[in-house]
């Protein structure tokens, strides 16, 4: 049951360090490509 616990809240913090990457790299996603979009948008 100790080993289980230690296992759980080992997940739970690699949960907690990747969620935020995962967020950072959908906004950098999202601006790089709604930049060149917008910027297009804005020639034409």
């Amino acid at each position: 049951m100790g080993l289980q616990a230690i296992i759980h809240t080992i997940m739970m913090g690699k949960m907690e360090m990747v969620l935020p990457d995962m967020y950072m790299m959908n906004r950098f996603m999202g601006i790089c490509f709604k930049g060149p979009r917008a910027m297009s948008q804005h020639l034409y």
